[in-house]
């Protein structure tokens, strides 16, 4: 990790002005946001999705029924998507250490730092006074098109892009001589979880003076550590009940209230109330909720500090609250200043050289960075944000953060960020480069890459143990089904949390062998139990069987050895005994949930979705046994298997309509209705390369025909048509807000079915488009994106309508492996591919911990292969393209950093 890195490297010098990889870093869009802009907040129907502000704390953050959604007002008065950015932006922080959004007008929001969870307190919608800005000369201005605070100067427009985990602002005032770009960016080790758990964010701000005479530059970072706007703190004690008074006096400000706060030495937090200008102050931390009408904040104390030419500023809450701790404010640049102030206007008139006041008592801590700029120079100058909250609780208890062993101290996680600031810059980019410059369009890799924020709702336990909530509005933690649609980034890139959940399902398995459905149960209520897992939830047909999924996915792709398999192989046997048992009726599993629960597949005998589940199970199952030379076992389960396809067949195949019926009430007459996402499981399978889970592959292809031509509408496919959603009925007719909607693995999973069987690669990223550009170029929402999405003729067509951040739309990764054709059998060297586009290309390689990149070059008439490593080290005995196989003398092939294979 960087911190033992840093011990290592004994000194600490001053790295001022070095050249960066700014310019390295690829984005795959830009959007610009105006000062001008008029960005207005409507209400409108949902499902539900997660609140924008959050009063209850200890609960899910769900809001149902009607949500708010952000639009900008045209030129005509017509209500718009804002632009990219606006909406969400890239999350920032590293993994499972508290996150927050710095937007596309420059604002921060989102703010989670202060260990917000479900299980603790709320977010901070928006860290309202928090502003970065620059001082050219005499021109001082935020790097905000909108600031809070009425003193501050605001910049006339932004130019936003995201690639996470980076953010960039380009910044635009009439009056700047100077050229101005920022780099904001958090820690991403795809071979390390430690080192991409650093609690930080780096800013590098990019001067450029095209001027014929000198420029004196200052990048500075405002932030308001002592209090919060919008937010109450009141002490709640589930478990451990504590005495605590409370004082209540009349005052005219919040800065009044925060002074008496400071004088009285029992007072730990304090909330003014702007409704009758009171101020009560508590003799405890209080948790945070949303009040509009109150400020608040937790009592502290600010400390400047300077080690090895590195300055800092902090801000430290005593206890061990999950609100205290520290957090910094660190430069290593040449000339450094830091202040505290007691208001905006304070601080303002510093940053602009107006007054030097300062104080040690403030509630604002500033930092600011001065160079001077030559004529036609550039330079870069540098600050870091970084903190340290070890007292992360669940529902009262404490269980700590993991980060906070690693990097106990928000100054030293501040040196760490700086001094290795170009190391940063290199791990994203070998994260960047295969995944974002290759042969597929630009729409795949910008969302692919921009979904791994999705890890914002993490939990690294200081224990080691990894956990992650369904979502913050459905608070169920790592249901098998929902973690398996999301979960090939984490097999890849968090291999270690992966591993950590698998044990927790396999310990949750009942004594009829089903693996339950999450280790923690309670979507819109918090399940109150304080203990980390509480395993509960449905009869899923997606739970069980995908567990069994993961076991083999570990062991083949070689993130586990062999004994771990032989561990968990008697909890791999007991689940296909349970699989079997749910689906003896028919040979198909009877009556059961799936992940597309509100459609209701449970009042159903058989579907096809589940049918495909339980197939998948048992190939998977005989795959494990054959490895561990069970061959009795692989045998019966091969044998359940066909016995199920034929089932499958017979039941379910529509021959009239030409694809397989949604669902049947076997013996009954069908209605025919025709789902969108009837498939996943091969897709899974696809990737597995355990072959196919139908008799007749046709089928499959038929029936996505039928999908897109049935269900295609402007931002993807309707997730059921023929049961309550027909083109002659409205949104108001019974059910129809049910079958209408997008659920966003249709569309994605459709493309990598059609690629991985060989047909139309241009008409499958077609469909694939839909869904994808919808969310980043036309609702741009991109950070954000839901579960489902309403459908046609509803109020909220194209829009968030079911659970914010979900990871539905993540099973497109599958896609890069669709493409390539890539098929890995780790344990027996075995590395091959069929890319199903022609040469030239370049295609990612992706296993766990290993990021690699297979191209294909013509060289005077002769096709050349070549692996270039990234990150990560793999040995093979066999590697191959289609029929090219790589020769060489030895038979161990080490693909490694630095090591070209290139073979023809």
């Amino acid at each position: 990790m960087y911190f033992v890195m840093l011990c290592f490297v004994g000194i600490l010098s001053t790295i001022s002005f070095v050249s960066t990889a700014f310019d390295e870093v690829p984005f795959l869009h830009s959007s610009r946001s105006f000062s001008t802009d008029d960005y207005v907040w409507k209400e409108l129907s949902c499902s539900y999705l997660e609140g924008v502000n959050i009063s209850t704390p200890y609960n899910s953050w769900y809001k149902s029924g009607t949500c708010r959604y952000m639009f900008q007002n045209d030129s005509t008065g017509q209500l718009i998507s804002p632009p990219l950015g606006i909406r969400s932006a890239v999350q920032l922080g590293g993994i499972s250490t508290g996150n927050f959004e710095l937007r596309g007008d420059g604002s921060f929001r989102e703010w989670n730092v202060y260990n917000s969870h479900p299980g603790s307190a709320t977010k901070i919608s928006q860290l309202y006074d928090a502003f970065l800005g620059l001082r050219d000369n005499n021109n001082t201005i935020a790097i905000q098109t909108k600031p809070y605070n009425a003193h501050v100067q605001n910049c006339d427009f932004i130019d936003y892009s995201g690639a996470y985990p980076v953010t960039k602002l380009v910044v635009n005032k009439e009056n700047m001589k100077i050229n101005a770009s920022l780099l904001a960016f958090s820690s991403y080790d795809v071979t390390s979880m430690d080192n991409s758990a650093v609690p930080g964010v780096l800013f590098e701000l990019t001067v450029k003076n095209p001027t014929t005479t000198n420029r004196e530059v200052s990048f500075f970072l405002n932030m308001p550590f002592a209090y919060d706007i919008g937010i109450q703190r009141i002490p709640i004690f589930l478990i451990h009940p504590k005495k605590i008074y409370y004082k209540e006096l009349k005052v005219n400000n919040f800065e009044e209230c925060f002074n008496l706060c400071m004088k009285n030495t029992s007072c730990m937090t304090w909330n003014f109330n702007s409704g009758n200008e009171s101020c009560i102050m508590y003799s405890d931390i209080g948790t945070a909720s949303y009040n509009s009408e109150i400020i608040s904040g937790v009592r502290g104390n600010w400390h400047h500090s300077s080690q090895n030419g590195i300055e800092c500023l902090t801000y430290k809450r005593d206890g061990d609250h999950p609100s205290s701790g520290n957090i910094s404010l660190c430069s290593n640049d040449i000339q450094v200043t830091t202040a505290t102030f007691k208001s905006v206007p304070d601080a303002w008139n510093f940053l602009n050289n107006t007054s030097n006041t300062s104080t040690n008592a403030g509630m604002l801590g500033v930092i600011k960075t001065t160079v001077i700029l030559l004529p036609k120079e550039t330079k870069t100058l540098n600050i870091a944000l970084s903190w340290s909250y070890p007292y992360k609780e669940m529902m009262g208890e404490i269980y700590g953060n993991f980060y906070s062993t690693l990097y106990p101290y928000s100054e030293m996680t501040g040196m760490v960020l700086l001094a290795h600031k170009n190391r940063l810059l290199q791990n994203i980019n070998k994260l960047h480069s295969p995944l974002m410059q290759n042969s597929l369009p630009d729409f795949v890799n910008d969302v692919l890459i921009n979904s791994l924020g999705h890890i914002r709702s993490a939990n690294w336990y200081n224990n080691g143990v990894w956990r992650q909530y369904e979502a913050y509005d459905c608070t169920n933690v790592d249901s098998v089904h929902n973690d398996g649609e999301r979960h090939i980034p984490y097999i890849m890139f968090q291999t270690g949390g992966t591993i950590s959940k698998v044990k927790g399902w396999a310990h949750s398995q009942l004594d009829n062998g089903m693996i339950q459905e999450q280790l923690r149960i309670g979507c819109f209520n918090m399940n109150r139990s304080p203990k980390i897992d509480v395993p509960g939830g449905r009869k899923m047909c997606d739970s069980t069987s995908m567990f069994v999924v993961y076991m083999l996915e570990l062991y083949q792709w070689g993130a586990v050895d062999k004994q771990f398999l032989e561990s968990f192989y008697h909890v791999v046997q007991n689940a296909i005994k349970w699989q079997l048992n749910v689906s003896s009726k028919y040979s198909l599993p009877y009556r059961l949930v799936t992940t597309y629960d509100i459609i209701g597949f449970v009042h159903y005998d058989i579907n096809t979705y589940a049918s495909a589940f339980h197939i998948l199970s048992l190939k998977a199952g005989a795959k494990i046994a054959n490895i561990l030379e069970d061959k009795d076992s692989e045998e019966s389960y091969l044998i359940a298997a066909k016995h199920s396809m034929n089932a499958l067949d017979k039941l379910l195949w529509n021959e009239t309509a030409g694809y397989y019926n949604a669902f049947s009430n076997v013996g009954e007459a069908n209605i025919g209705a025709v789902f969108s996402d009837a498939f996943y499981a091969q897709v899974l399978a696809n990737t597995l390369g355990l072959g196919d889970l139908v008799n007749n592959r046709t089928r499959i292809i038929l029936h996505n025909q039928m999908v897109k031509k049935i269900l295609h509408n402007p931002y993807g496919f309707s997730v059921m048509y023929g049961r309550y959603f027909t083109r002659n009925k409205n949104a108001s007719d019974p059910g129809y807000t049910t079958d209408a909607p997008v659920w966003m693995m249709g569309n994605p999973n459709w493309a990598s079915l059609q690629i991985a069987f060989d047909q139309s690669v241009i008409e499958a990223l077609d469909v694939l488009n839909a869904t994808y550009a919808w969310v980043r170029s036309v609702e741009n929402n991109l950070w954000d994106v839901a579960a489902v999405l309403g459908g046609p003729k509803m109020d909220t067509q194209g829009l968030n309508y079911v659970s914010s951040h979900y990871g539905y739309y993540m099973s497109g990764w599958h896609i890069y492996f669709a493409i390539s054709g890539q098929y890995a059998n780790i344990p027996k060297g075995i590395l091959t591919f069929k890319p199903k586009i022609k040469e030239p290309f370049i295609l990612p390689i992706i296993l766990p911990r290993f990021l690699a990149e297979l191209t294909a070059e013509l060289v005077n008439d002769q096709l050349f292969y070549q692996i270039t490593v990234y990150t990560g080290n793999l040995n093979v005995t066999e590697l191959r393209v289609h029929n090219s196989s790589y020769q060489q003398a030895t038979p161990i092939i080490t693909l490694a950093v630095g090591k070209q294979i290139r073979w023809t």
